[in-house]
């Protein structure tokens, strides 16, 4: 008969390989979906991007400087979760959870203009593209 094994003690913080790998692909899926809810605002009703830094990235290459905008950002966000959370690791569980929180926000937004157009109201006063 085998010995009953011990349960392995959770690494302390400085050891685990990723901090919080529940909230990352909480922010990756928050962020793809700020992406397409993006594209679907700019493409299908044709309103501009209020953000000036992730207008120029899509006026000089397109969705894909959208996509590679986010994912960089993304990609700075972990760090910084990493490099605060391996020092204070409730603060850095905390930036984790705001990034999640941040990213919802523009989601919600196109939502609500979404949601604004299928209920038969108008868009005036609001930004439209040059190009829609």
């Amino acid at each position: 008969m085998e010995p009953l094994s011990q349960p392995e003690a959770p690494l302390h913080p400085a050891r685990r390989p990723v901090l919080y790998p529940d909230r990352y692909a909480w922010y990756v899926l928050a962020s793809s979906i700020d992406i397409m809810m993006t594209v679907t605002v700019l493409v299908h009703l044709g309103f501009g991007e209020v953000n000036t830094f992730a207008r120029w990235s899509i006026d000089r290459f397109g969705t894909w400087g959208l996509i590679g905008l986010k994912f960089a950002s993304v990609i700075v966000v972990v760090f910084i979760c990493e490099f605060v959370g391996r020092r204070h690791p409730r603060l850095g569980g905390r930036i984790a959870t705001l990034a999640i929180a941040l990213s919802l926000f523009p989601v919600l937004a196109a939502i609500v203009q979404i949601l604004f157009l299928l209920m038969g109201g108008s868009f005036e006063g609001w930004e439209k593209s040059p190009h829609g």
